[in-house]
């Protein structure tokens, strides 16, 4: 297990870096449209003969977990995803929306973050703890992430994504069954499949 900071520059240009991407969101669905999107994007780029992709949402916990059998994401990419507009599909023209912006959005809006990926090229687990919390401080604290390799059990490829949202009262856990369903299918890249 190994802890890393996102940047080694300063924290202040790191958080403007952080705000501005923050603040191009403003619907509370903004969360599952990135999931949906990126879940999307790895399951076109690995063609499984079955694409799948899961949401779970506790509204008492305010949980999401959100699966898919996609590419996953290789290691060698894990600290392009943690800088602010970095991506390992800035070369990929297949790809919805832009590049490096809607996983960072996903962690600075949460509590807890944990990505599990089963790659061709090997498996690791990611956990940022209180990024929204650090976003919104005003002072010199880091932000860091904690990465461990991990053994895949299977040769299926995915990504699992938990999020403890930082807002418990986010509108995504007021909604019936019916409004969810209407809101994945009009609002997010599930309804594009």
């Amino acid at each position: 297990m190994a802890q890393y900071s996102f940047l080694p520059s300063s924290q202040n240009v790191l958080r403007s870096m952080l705000n501005g991407i923050m603040e191009s969101y403003e619907n509370p669905w903004d969360i599952l449209a990135e999931l949906a999107q990126n879940s999307l994007d790895a399951i076109h780029k690995a063609a499984p003969p079955k694409g799948h992709m899961k949401l779970r949402i506790d509204t008492q916990k305010a949980t999401i977990q959100y699966e898919d059998n996609g590419a996953g994401i290789d290691p060698k990419d894990l600290q392009e995803l943690f800088v602010p507009y970095g991506s390992n599909k800035r070369s990929d023209s297949e790809t919805i929306g832009e590049k490096g912006v809607g996983l960072k959005f996903v962690i600075f809006s949460t509590d807890t973050f944990v990505l599990t990926s089963h790659h061709e090229n090997g498996s690791f687990e990611v956990t940022v703890k209180g990024a929204a919390d650090w976003l919104r401080a005003d002072d010199d604290s880091e932000i860091s992430y904690i990465s461990k390799k991990i053994t895949n059990s299977s040769d299926e490829t995915g990504v699992s994504i938990k999020l403890a949202v930082h807002d418990d009262d986010h509108p995504l856990f007021d909604l019936a069954l019916d409004q969810m369903k209407m809101l994945l299918l009009t609002k997010t890249a599930v309804g594009a499949t």
